[in-house]
């Protein structure tokens, strides 16, 4: 993001250190230095710890915030490359993507497992679903509308919009699509989800 007196930073916000460490390693390769911290945001009343990443270049902030132009660039480059493709989405996945297994009410040992990536930018989620169509994968792009973090400055809980898609289907097929994603944090990789039922 940026400022209107000329600051640009780059934020990333995860639970996993292991996944801040590799963002700040990746970041360095590319000369841009970062500090990572441990922030706490209110969710439900509840307190929750984050690992974020901190860096500030205005050159890197430029080329590659958010916009159009850079979709229709990033599609150009991937276009009729079907690894690419997959390389692109492993990547979206490990910052967008979760799973989460929650028990069905009055069922033993029955869990509702879910895979899901979420953002905020409808046309980069357009792509993302036209790519997971084209490798066979069932799934549903649906809008909601949240209430975020609370903002002390303003008084209250700032709402947006995000755009969540589901992969459909039953557990071998989610489990199968993680796999292809061969997620870098452990607990998006086949291995730590099936840890969860065993």
């Amino acid at each position: 993001g940026h400022d209107k007196k000329g600051h640009y930073w780059i934020t990333l916000k995860v639970k996993d250190k292991s996944f801040a460490n590799y963002f700040s390693k990746k970041l360095k390769e590319i000369n841009i230095n970062s500090t990572i911290d441990i922030v706490k945001n209110i969710y439900k009343n509840k307190f929750l710890e984050f690992y974020r990443v901190r860096a500030w270049s205005k050159i890197f902030v430029l080329k590659y915030q958010k916009n159009d132009k850079l979709l229709n660039n990033i599609k150009d480059i991937l276009q009729n490359n079907k690894k690419l493709k997959i390389q692109f989405l492993r990547g979206f996945f490990d910052s967008e993507g979760c799973f989460c297994n929650t028990k069905r009410i009055n069922r033993k040992n029955c869990y509702n497992f879910r895979v899901n990536i979420v953002n905020t930018y409808q046309k980069l989620m357009n792509y993302i679903k036209e790519i997971i169509d084209e490798l066979g994968y069932n799934n549903s792009l649906i809008e909601k509308n949240i209430k975020g973090e609370y903002r002390p400055a303003i008084g209250y809980f700032v709402t947006i919009n995000i755009f969540s898609l589901e992969i459909l289907g039953g557990r071998y097929t989610k489990l199968k699509f993680l796999n292809l994603m061969n997620s870098c944090i452990d607990r998006k990789n086949p291995l730590g989800c099936l840890s969860i039922y065993n």
